[in-house]
């Protein structure tokens, strides 16, 4: 047992990390969120380790690290690497240590540009030792690849409280798949790579043109979060 944590959440926990399996229970950052619930029930940053197979602290601490990300960004960190509307593990970890400031604007840099580990690294270097500004640093650092990758990301915002809430108890992976249904229920011809839910925003990333297909539709971002609302309302009502 691990203090503050019930055996089915230690169990998620435990099948999340140190694992290479494709398909997690929990994301990098619903891992996090575990670690600070055992740690705010008493258990020590040792004994989450022990409870997950980790001999040392370092990584405990690597996933805490996320939870100091702006909420806007959480529902983008994802296992693996970065790429197709994600933000990688070890990407997310680099980009706690960007000011806190910076870290919104980079984690979009990220998406867009589908930018590696190294090249993050290599974003934060430049912007530590230049006056340059954080896009001129990205640029500098788009510019050694032989291709550019770019895509458009939208974010967008849940404004309803009471929504909210209800999304805090669904997992990132059922809040994905009902954002993914929403959007392909309202633009089913658009070219969408990724649709994520946050308990607080969205974000839906394509390539070049997904913007001006989304924008085709009136107060695009009231009428997701309507059909969110609507959505998670039918489940709700289906499970009673």
């Amino acid at each position: 047992m691990l203090s503050g944590l019930t055996p089915t959440e230690l169990r998620k926990l435990q099948l999340s990390v140190g694992t290479h399996r494709r398909v997690r229970d929990l994301t990098p950052v619903e891992v996090a969120s575990y670690y600070a619930k055992a740690i705010r029930a008493g258990a020590s940053k040792v004994e989450c380790a022990q409870a997950t197979q980790f001999r040392v602290t370092t990584m405990v601490d690597r996933f805490l690290r996320l939870l100091k990300l702006p909420q806007r960004l959480k529902h983008f960190v994802e296992w693996g690497r970065s790429g197709k509307g994600v933000i990688g593990f070890s990407g997310a970890v680099e980009l706690t240590l960007f000011p806190c400031e910076s870290q919104m604007e980079m984690g979009l840099k990220i998406v867009e540009h589908e930018l590696t580990k190294k090249e993050i690294v290599s974003v934060r270097q430049l912007f530590e030792r230049s006056p340059d500004p954080l896009g001129g640093c990205v640029q500098r650092v788009l510019g050694r690849r032989p291709v550019v990758k770019h895509v458009e990301v939208i974010l967008g915002s849940i404004d309803d409280e009471e929504l909210r809430v209800i999304l805090r108890g669904y997992s990132q992976r059922e809040r994905n798949d009902v954002v993914w249904t929403v959007v392909r229920e309202l633009v089913p011809a658009a070219s969408i790579t990724s649709a994520r839910l946050g308990t607080s925003s969205f974000s839906i990333v394509g390539p070049r043109g997904v913007v001006a297909q989304l924008d085709e539709l009136t107060n695009p971002e009231i009428l997701i979060q309507d059909a969110v609302r609507r959505h998670v309302g039918s489940k709700l009502g289906a499970q009673q």
